[in-house]
């Protein structure tokens, strides 16, 4: 696993920069893409100190669903998947969301958006949140950031904020969350 430094951050940046940041290939995690992950660069945890850093397993499906735009010959392929997720660990939850593709014309060239909600508790604290996705993927270099969407924590999880790192490695999906609670 990739922990994001100045360096990959700069790398990120540039990667963005050099494909847009696109919305939408399929998930740089899901498909065993080791990425690196952490606060968007610029983004509104930059520089955050994390109170707690958790790690776990989760399982992933994705099923394909009804395409909201219609393909077009020649043009980027564009898809929309539904995804359920079940996390194990200090993290014990379940989360459902929908995840945008873009395929780019280059081989290996693609990104992806996705918006999931998760429902659980995190460390003995029972409530949900929302986590917001960005992946991009140009040749050999990925970046994923997965951000909790602010303000979006509830019951005893209000006021959460975090950055999720996602690999897999050995068949299986691995995460490492880091994040602050009030």
């Amino acid at each position: 696993m990739e922990i994001q430094t100045s360096a990959a951050r700069t790398r990120a940046q540039a990667v963005l920069g050099g494909i847009g940041r696109a919305a939408g290939c399929l998930a740089l995690a899901l498909c065993g893409l080791s990425a690196a992950s952490g606060a968007e660069p610029g983004g509104l945890d930059a520089g955050q100190a994390w109170a707690r850093s958790i790690s776990g397993t989760m399982e992933v499906t994705l099923s394909a669903l009804d395409p909201s735009v219609a393909a077009q010959p020649g043009s980027p392929v564009l898809g929309r998947k539904g995804l359920s997720k079940r996390y194990h660990g200090v993290l014990e939850a379940l989360a459902e969301g929908e995840m945008l593709t873009a395929g780019g014309t280059v081989k290996g060239s693609g990104a992806y958006v996705a918006v999931e909600r998760v429902v659980g508790a995190l460390d003995g604290r029972s409530g949900s949140f929302a986590l917001v996705h960005r992946g991009v993927m140009q040749g050999s270099q990925q970046v994923l950031l997965v951000s909790v969407v602010p303000d979006s924590g509830t019951g005893e999880l209000a006021g959460l904020r975090g950055v999720l790192q996602i690999e897999r490695r050995d068949g299986q999906h691995h995460y490492r969350f880091d994040y602050t609670l009030p």
